[in-house]
């Protein structure tokens, strides 16, 4: 694809890749929240954004907000002219650049190898971890496995 500069933005073979996610404590449970809500409320899809940056060879999500959801005010045809625009200049882009079958297979991209499966760690603060501690030792065993 090309960006306005009319060059195509190519990641350097030797810039190491992602081997795992790590993700934080907080930014899970706000996930989980906005799932659970949006199901409470006959919704098919929460949807959000991830914050986070890349530190060597790990991508960390520190943190996460939903997207608002419907809005009364907003105006549906509007919002279809507004997508009809996008998708003219999103073609726009295609056709410019060098998006093309023939460069993807130069580049040894294909459906196989489009998306590659990483681990996810959960890393919770110090303090998350003391009060976890803490408070695993308040509950009994045998009530604390039951789900």
């Amino acid at each position: 694809m090309a960006n306005r500069g009319g060059t195509s933005r190519r990641v350097p073979e030797n810039e190491a890749a992602i081997t795992y996610v790590q993700c934080d404590g907080l930014a899970v449970m706000k996930i989980v929240k906005h799932c659970h809500e949006e199901s409470c409320s006959n919704m098919e899809v929460a949807q959000g954004a991830l914050l986070g940056l890349v530190v060597e060879n790990r991508l960390e999500i520190t943190n996460c907000f939903p997207f608002p959801k419907h809005d009364d005010t907003m105006d549906e045809e509007e919002y279809q002219l507004d997508m009809m625009r996008r998708l003219r200049r999103a073609i726009a882009m295609y056709k410019d650049g060098d998006y093309t079958p023939d460069a993807l297979r130069n580049l040894k991209i294909g459906y196989e190898s489009l998306f590659i499966e990483v681990p996810i760690v959960i890393r919770n603060s110090p303090l998350t971890n003391i009060m976890m501690s803490e408070l695993s030792e308040m509950i009994p065993e045998e009530e604390g496995s039951k789900f």
